[in-house]
């Protein structure tokens, strides 16, 4: 028996080198902080980055991949393909002077993997130490169908163990099998398969076992895969692939999309004729295989046509044309000026802004939607000289921006001021409640002093009646109800009844608003959609009738809403808006303040100290609006309950003249064909008053307008906001204005990735469900733009007496993709 490990000491001597040993094994890497960084040999890694070593622990992660470990042990272990026994007592021999490393593995000192395995080797004994018992098992051999080895399969409390078992020649010139794998480039499975049939085409699958499954489920083809797994393919030798028509069919997993993708590349550069990635149909599990049943709504015809489509080779003729450049995937946006910010917010967001290296639009938006919720219902605007039509200051605004642009710090340093009085509001409560409580306890106190008194002796029952009732209605004054300003989470039931004591208004506040839009698509929560609807309306009452909650009436429920979401999830909503899908009924539409700034690629350090001046001028605003008079402000309840105010002549004449120009806009030809960016324009009729009313009001709290009717200034302010939302708008509804632009876009960054293959159908393309590629029609639309500049063309093909379109690229994307995916 051989003797025990010890894992501990093992790993603390190879810590004590650990400078010599990432050198020896990781010779290309550098230090960087804490961290060794370098490529990871064991895939087709291009650069230095997502492999890294702590320095102090041993501790190691691929965070491309997910693998990691927690000492140096495992690490050996992952380079070499070894158990981590194996592992260890090969670092025990080398901190006892033998030679050692990664790089070294082919030295005498370590096993030397002998191929072919010798006729005369033992029948090897497929029983490990730890695992037990192979349950399974599968054997490589070479193009003469020699042995070259085994790969094992062990199903273990632990889940399933893959291992694999080849000849080795120790120092000492004995011969044996060992559990460890074959030294890179490893063979692929079925090397023999592919020379007997050399002008089959191949199919590429993961994993042993789907091998062979596919090998019985499509005989035209000779299977193969590469050992080792979906994390292992840039360590397998794809040289028999060259001048081979390949045919990648993933499982249905990330990993097993990453490995199709990475076995794509290097079949390729290792000259196969053709490579495709088949697209699956739709409905396969998560995770499945060919060696898994298909489930019962997906045939086994429909996958057999994804695999089947033929292409010819690639006639690289000299009537291609020169390819033209594509146009940017997104519209481009102008940036905020400081001019366009308010007074008293311009200094404290160009401070925050300058301070967070971020566009000012993604602090002034959310800052304008919390001035509106901090207004909220205590006065309104009427736009029309004599009409009775009310606009509220309640907006719905979102900063849209890809991962790490800094849309949650902007969010927080937007929302500051409203969270401020709501913080305040909840001491005030709190220290206010306590008091309550008392004076409640004696009223109960009092209470059960009267009852008891009048069980005691004839009592006059109107007395009674007339004590009991005072007692009653002071306890009922006892309940107080907390001042919120805003939630961040509730159900439209819970909010039906915080806005119904809180009539005034409430900010609905979500870091990222597509968990709540999701939440919103669920069958059974329309309801909840129709709510936030008339939440935004503002100005009718909303009954909610629930066996749990009873009845729930809100005379007319005020929200706004404030968000930050990322652009793929956006895009998905608004082709939903655009499709007359769940997402058509408007609800979009109404986030008005939506801003996708550019990010440049321009960045300084700025380490200051926030100008503390300019913050609490904003402060003192805020707490202004929360306290306006309506009597002070000139505003009236001639026409509405709410208080509201009106233009001033010269701001009047300016609104009636821009209102008409958008009214023609909205019923000319022009936006017919694009009715989700049509909605969103047609709440500017609410927007710009409602941007006005605003802007006035922060004049006039911060003393640099009178009060009195909405200025032509602040007319003209939220005139030019308008302007310069509705570029931002374009951008965002580029998918439904412009799908051809984006989904071209994405469609070149899927190519020049190695994700698309020449020779791809069409049908394959929107079946993966890629952002901006999700159905036919933008597809199509991708594919129409793309042509008419050159990149590719669309070929019919009969396959079994059907008629298949698919995409043949340029002659240089074929070649640019042998030399770099």
């Amino acid at each position: 028996m051989r003797n025990r490990v010890d894992f501990v000491r093992i790993n603390g001597a190879a810590l004590a080198r650990l400078p010599e040993l990432l050198a020896r094994w990781l010779p290309d890497g550098r230090v960087c902080g804490r961290e060794y960084v370098a490529r990871n040999p064991t895939r087709n890694d291009q650069q230095a980055g997502s492999f890294r070593v702590n320095v102090d622990t041993g501790k190691w992660a691929d965070f491309a991949t997910g693998d990691k470990g927690g000492d140096l042990v495992s690490l050996y272990a992952y380079l070499n393909g070894q158990s981590q026994g194996d592992a260890a007592r090969a670092l025990a021999a080398m901190s006892n002077g033998a030679p050692h490393g990664h790089a070294d593995a082919r030295s005498g000192a370590e096993p030397r993997v002998i191929l072919p395995v010798p006729e005369s080797a033992p029948a090897p004994v497929l029983r490990h130490r730890e695992h037990g018992v192979a349950s399974q098992h599968w054997i490589y051999r070479d193009a003469q169908s020699r042995v070259l080895g085994y790969v094992a399969r062990f199903d273990t409390p632990a889940g399933k163990q893959i291992l694999p078992l080849t000849y080795c020649g120790e120092p000492d010139g004995r011969q044996h099998w060992r559990w460890r794998s074959w030294p890179a480039p490893r063979p692929l499975y079925r090397l023999d398969a592919l020379a007997s049939r050399a002008e089959a085409p191949v199919l590429l699958v993961e994993g042993e076992k789907t091998a062979d499954a596919a090998a019985i489920l499509f005989r035209d083809y000779v299977v193969t895969t590469s050992p080792a797994g979906s994390k292992a393919a840039g360590q397998a030798d794809w040289s028999p692939l060259r001048g081979r028509d390949v045919v990648i069919l993933p499982d249905a997993d990330a990993p097993g999309e990453r490995y199709a993708a990475e076995a794509a590349q290097l079949a390729r550069a290792a000259g196969a004729q053709s490579v495709r990635v088949v697209a699956l149909p739709s409905g396969l599990p998560e995770g499945w295989d060919l060696a898994d049943p298909l489930p019962k709504d997906v045939a086994m015809d429909v996958l057999r046509e994804s695999v089947d489509v033929k292409t010819s080779p690639l006639a690289c003729s000299p009537d291609w044309p020169e390819r033209q450049p594509l146009s940017a995937a997104v519209v481009e946006v102008p940036a905020l000026p400081s001019e366009l910010l308010p007074e008293p917010l311009r200094a404290w967001i160009d401070d925050a802004t300058e301070r967070l290296q971020a566009p000012s639009e993604m602090v002034a938006a959310p800052a304008l939607v919390t001035a509106g919720a901090v207004i909220g219902r205590s006065v309104g605007i009427h736009p029309k000289r004599q009409d009775d039509w009310l606009v509220l200051a309640n907006l719905w605004g979102m900063v849209v921006g890809r991962p790490g642009t800094m849309k949650s710090p902007a969010l927080s340093e937007g929302t500051r001021f409203i969270r401020r009085l709501a913080a305040q509001a909840s001491e005030r409560y709190r220290q206010d409640a306590a008091a309550a409580d008392i004076e409640r306890e004696a009223i109960e106190l009092q209470i059960a002093r009267l009852k008891r008194d009048a069980t005691k002796r004839a009592a006059d029952i109107e007395k009674f009646k007339t004590d009991l009732a005072a007692l009653n209605s002071a306890k009922g004054e006892c309940a107080l109800q907390e001042r919120r300003y805003l939630t961040q989470d509730a159900t439209a039931e819970k909010l039906g009844e915080l806005l119904r004591g809180n009539p005034r208004g409430l900010l609905l506040l979500r870091d990222e608003l597509a968990g709540w839009l999701r939440t919103l698509e669920k069958p059974g929560r329309e309801g909840e959609r129709e709510f936030f609807l008339e939440a935004w309306k503002a100005t009718d009452a909303y009954t909610c009738d629930r066996i749990g909650r009873g009845t729930v009436h809100t005379p007319a429920p005020t929200l706004s809403v404030l968000g930050t979401i990322q652009p793929s999830k956006l895009q998905r909503c608004i082709t939903d808006a655009a499709t007359e899908g769940r997402g058509d009924d408007g609800l979009l539409q109404r986030f008005q303040l939506a801003v996708w700034p550019e990010i440049t690629g321009e960045w300084r350090n700025v380490d200051r100290w926030p100008e503390t001046a300019a913050r609490e001028r904003v402060a003192a605003a805020f707490t202004a609006l929360d306290s306006l008079d309506a009597n002070t402000l000139g505003a009236s309840t001639d026409h509405s309950e709410i208080p509201a105010l009106r233009f001033a002549p010269y701001a009047q004449a300016l609104f009636d003249e821009w209102r008409e120009q958008l009214e023609v806009r909205l019923r000319g030809a022009d936006l017919d064909a694009f009715p989700a960016y049509e909605s969103h324009v047609a709440k500017y009729r609410s927007l710009m008053p409602a941007l006005a009313l605003v802007f006035h009001l922060l004049g006039v709290v911060s003393n640099q307008t009178e009060p009195g009717p909405v200025t032509l200034a602040a007319a003209r302010l939220a005139a030019t906001w308008v302007d310069f939302l509705d570029a931002h708008a374009r951008r965002i509804y580029a998918v439904e204005l412009n799908p051809g632009r984006l989904a071209a876009r994405a469609l070149a960054d899927r190519i020049e990735h190695g994700h698309i293959a020449d020779g791809v159908s069409i049908r394959d393309l929107y079946r993966h469900q890629w952002p901006a590629l999700t159905n036919a029609d933008n597809v199509r639309a991708a594919l129409a733009d793309m042509e008419a500049l050159g990149w590719l063309r669309i070929e019919a093909l009969e396959t079994k007496g059907r008629t298949s379109e698919v995409v043949r690229l340029h002659p240089e994307l074929r070649e640019e993709a042998h030399g770099t995916l």
